[in-house]
C-alpha cells in the first residue's frame, strides 16, 4: 500500500469516529453508539434520540424505553412493551417477532410493522431486552421499512450490540 492510500485511510477512519458520539447508558442498557449532532430528550417513556436537525436524511427517531422488574415469558414481554411504547391496549396490532439473543448472549426479541403512532405514520420496530430479571426496549421509527432497510440498516447490528448493565 502506497504512503499516499495508507494516509487517506487513516483520515477516512479519523473522520468516521468522529461522526459518531460515545455510548449512551440509560437504566440498564448501553447502547454502543449514537450518531453525533442528533438531538436527545427525556420524556415519560424513556430517552428519545432524534436526527431531525440532520440534513438531508430521513427522519429516524430511537427511544429507549425506561426499565422495568420483569421475570415472564418473552412473547408476553415483548406484548407488553409494545402496547406501553405505542400507548395503544389493542392487543391485535402487535406485531410477530422474532427471538434472538444480543453479543453478549442476553435474550431479546425484535418485531416492527407499518402503522400509526406517536410520530405519525411509519414503520416501528421494537427490541426488547431481558437482562436478569430486568425488561428494558429500544423502539425504532422511520417513514417506511424501506427507508429503514436502505438508510438505516446498520441499526440491527447496533440494537444486537445493546449491553445489560
Amino acid at each position: 500500500m502506497s504512503v499516499q492510500k495508507a494516509i487517506f485511510s487513516f483520515l477516512l477512519l479519523l473522520v468516521v469516529q468522529v461522526g459518531w458520539a460515545q455510548a449512551i447508558q440509560f437504566d440498564k442498557l448501553r447502547i454502543p453508539v449514537v450518531p453525533a449532532g442528533w438531538s436527545n430528550q427525556t420524556t415519560t417513556q424513556g430517552l428519545v434520540y432524534d436526527n431531525y436537525n440532520v440534513r438531508g436524511s430521513n427522519r429516524f427517531v430511537v427511544t429507549i424505553l425506561k426499565g422495568q422488574p420483569f421475570t415472564g415469558k418473552q412473547d408476553a414481554a415483548f406484548a407488553y412493551s409494545w402496547k406501553k411504547w405505542m400507548q395503544t391496549s389493542d392487543t391485535a396490532m402487535v406485531p410477530k417477532f422474532r427471538k434472538s439473543y444480543n453479543a453478549a448472549s442476553a435474550p431479546m426479541a425484535t418485531g416492527g410493522i407499518e402503522t400509526t403512532g406517536e410520530f405519525g405514520k411509519g414503520f416501528y420496530q421494537l427490541s426488547i431486552y431481558q437482562c436478569n430479571g430486568y425488561l428494558q426496549a429500544i423502539g425504532v421509527y422511520t417513514i417506511s421499512q424501506k427507508i429503514y432497510r436502505a438508510e438505516f440498516y446498520d441499526w440491527n447490528t447496533y440494537l444486537m450490540d445493546v449491553q445489560c448493565l
